[in-house]
């Protein structure tokens, strides 16, 4: 049955992006703050770590529903969960920092505030693209069964998610070792 192979499909690579998340989500915590405590003159950076850590996750989550519907060739709910998210870090992150920075006169709390504005950002997307996703589909009676991962399917999952993970993380990790190593 095609929605019960799409359904299966779906809650495999949720399930599968949400745990690669966490752990991503862990390692950068675990590489960056003791980074940030022991380079940087300025400790309270932390804040902002804090406050963009858990896009990490949200947005790993975000990218499979947007890409459940581009697979249905329905671009719709992608493009307006985009601008949802756009719109969400431009104007939190913006009011965030402006009222941050007058209240505390803190630079550093002010770049965190704007930072939670994007977190919150995504959080949005995440609210829309979700309600859109359960609005739009019925799968009916998915057991339990039909949820479980599937050993093939997960294969093919992975083949396609870490390449594209890899490919993406390099360009940080370089920005990283750069930011790290180059000083003026």
């Amino acid at each position: 049955n095609d929605i019960k192979s799409e359904a299966r499909l779906h809650f495999s690579a949720l399930k599968l992006v949400f745990l690669i998340g966490v752990i991503v989500t862990f390692l950068f915590c675990a590489i960056t703050f003791p980074m940030i405590l022991s380079q940087s003159e300025n400790k309270s950076a932390v804040f902002g770590i804090f406050a963009i850590v858990p896009s990490v996750l949200i947005c790993s989550i975000v990218s499979i529903y947007r890409g459940y519907f581009e697979g249905r060739k329905n671009m719709i709910p992608p493009a307006v969960s985009n601008i949802i998210e756009a719109l969400g870090k431009l104007v939190l992150g913006l009011l965030g920092a402006i009222i941050t920075i007058k209240v505390t006169k803190n630079p550093a709390l002010a770049a965190a505030a704007a930072l939670l504005g994007i977190t919150l950002g995504t959080v949005l997307s995440l609210i829309y693209i979700r309600f859109r996703y359960n609005k739009d589909n019925n799968f009916g009676d998915v057991s339990a069964e039909d949820r479980k991962y599937h050993k093939g399917m997960r294969k093919e999952l992975l083949a396609i998610i870490i390449p594209v993970a890899i490919a993406s993380l390099s360009m940080g990790i370089v920005g990283l070792i750069d930011s790290v190593t180059l000083r003026p």
